[in-house]
């Protein structure tokens, strides 16, 4: 698409308009479709490939588009982005809720997918063991119910009066009433749904 040709150009007025333009200086940006990338406020993959989430310099932050990552030309910026991304994303946190312990050993002896003998001797328990201490505690009022990463966790007040996070399957084998009084809790009947019984 050439510039001076008037039929493809709408903008100009006659045959040599663009040649008339007043030339800018080094580090001004002329009057044209060219923005400044302030930073890069995220980023996704679609069919096309990566796309970047543009914060544009002089723009507010509601202005901000997708754009792919061939339309940009800020190299420098990208690499930034995604060596702090990577920095990011690398960690996780040391949190005993995103650890899975507790399918390591069973309270009945075994290791999972063991069929032998009850182990016995330290040597051959889990070097790995659960960060809550069963003995003595109890749950004694289900709070609540997130989604930790991969399964389903409870919030629960113990009698000790902490408050924890505890994998679904520990408190639906352990304490199975809190686990039913707090569903129940939950529970809501809608009176349209059901017909009466005749």
């Amino acid at each position: 698409m050439s510039r001076r040709n008037p039929v493809r150009n709408a903008r100009s007025t006659s045959r040599y308009s663009d040649l008339n333009e007043p030339k800018s200086e080094f580090g001004q940006v002329p009057d044209c479709n060219l923005f400044v990338v302030e930073r890069i406020l995220n980023k996704r993959t679609t069919r096309n490939g990566p796309e970047f989430l543009i914060k544009w310099k002089g723009f507010p932050e509601t202005d901000s588009s997708w754009e792919p990552r061939k339309n940009l030309q800020c190299d420098r910026i990208i690499e930034e982005y995604e060596r702090m991304a990577a920095r990011v994303t690398g960690r996780r946190p040391q949190s005993p809720t995103y650890e899975r312990p507790y399918e390591t050993r069973r309270g009945y002896g075994f290791i999972r997918g063991d069929t032998s003998q009850p182990s016995t001797s330290a040597a051959s328990a889990p070097s790995k063991q659960p960060h809550v201490d069963w003995v003595g505690k109890s749950v004694v009022h289900i709070l609540g119910m997130t989604k930790a990463p991969g399964t389903m966790h409870f919030l629960c007040k113990m009698n000790d009066g902490s408050v924890t996070l505890v994998p679904d399957h520990i408190v639906h084998e352990r304490f199975p009433n809190q686990s039913i009084k707090f569903y129940e809790s939950r529970l809501v009947i809608s009176s349209k749904t059901f017909a009466p019984i005749k």
